[in-house]
């Protein structure tokens, strides 16, 4: 081809959520933005196959609130992908777990849940929710009893470090080893995560005095990292710039970014978008035209 392949490709594919957490703003335009019709995931799914893309990824809001979500798996599952990606808050992975399990059992699927804290009174206060860590916990334990008895079962976590939890993320990181997780990834505070490029600070941001307890953090971090390469999907690098990202000192040189080049987002309205502007159109476009086109290079 003419033009590079993205590793990943993020298909948003819903803004309604059953949680209104504090550190997302997506569910507060679960009424106003209208959900992509499957018929475009499928042509996506499709394109990507197609295209050979290694990762792809379904994101929210809440991916299994979608009443065609299981027909979208079976889309997957004839196309022959697999580990697609469900990013989830876990609180319905108990529910749906007699649904989830042949996808689950074929990796025609591998589910990605967002684990802020092991203390239940933080995950929720985060969550804005009396229930969600409950939730989210007895479906990871789900999972984990799951994968001794079908071992090439895939499922991952997603921690936010926050101002409020670091001093137990390398204590999180081993209990989530403990129970048959695939991989951890870490990832910082995105305070608007609808204007992806807007950079405000919330009560969550790491704050001046609490620096150094982030940079030992980072360190015992880096340190899981090394013992535990496969496990913990950050780069080396990348741990270590958390401690740039929250002091406001990162620079240009410090990282590129490869949105549009390496990840291409496809956004719940219909159109290939960076944090800036969109590149293309879902519904009109062909995804190898979208990745051959004048607009993909300019973004």
């Amino acid at each position: 081809f003419p033009y590079h392949i993205p590793r990943l490709l993020i298909l948003d594919i819903t803004h309604a959520c059953n949680l209104s957490c504090q550190i997302c703003d997506i569910w507060k335009t679960a009424e106003t933005e209208k959900d992509i019709d499957s018929v475009y995931i499928k042509k996506i799914l499709f394109e990507a196959k197609e295209l050979q893309i290694k990762e792809i990824a379904l994101s929210g809001g809440e991916p299994l609130l979608r009443e065609d979500i299981f027909g979208i798996f079976d889309y997957a599952r004839d196309l022959k992908i697999t580990n697609l990606w469900v990013l989830t808050n876990g609180i319905l992975v108990k529910k749906y777990m007699q649904k989830l399990l042949p996808y689950l059992r074929d990796n025609t699927i591998s589910v990605v849940i967002s684990l802020d804290s092991l203390k239940q009174d933080l995950h929720n206060q985060i969550r804005n929710s009396s229930f969600a860590w409950q939730r989210t916990m007895e479906s990871l334990h789900m999972l984990s009893s799951l994968k001794k008895e079908t071992p090439q079962i895939n499922f991952n976590v997603i921690t936010i470090i926050l101002n409020q939890n670091l001093e137990e993320l390398p204590d999180l990181a081993d209990f989530v080893k403990s129970i048959g997780v695939n991989s951890l990834q870490f990832q910082v505070l995105l305070p608007n995560n609808l204007k992806m490029a807007e950079r405000k600070k919330s009560s969550f941001w790491v704050t001046e005095e609490r620096w150094p307890i982030l940079d030992v953090t980072i360190d015992r971090l880096t340190a899981l990292k090394k013992e535990n390469p496969q496990f913990i999907k950050n780069s080396i690098d990348n741990l270590s710039l958390v401690k740039k990202y929250y002091r406001g000192t990162l620079i240009p040189d410090d990282i590129k970014c490869l949105s549009a080049y390496k990840t291409i987002l496809a956004s719940n309205q219909g159109t290939y978008t960076t944090c800036f502007s969109p590149y293309g159109d879902i519904q009109t476009q062909d995804l190898k035209d979208v990745l051959n086109s004048k607009k993909i290079t300019q973004a």
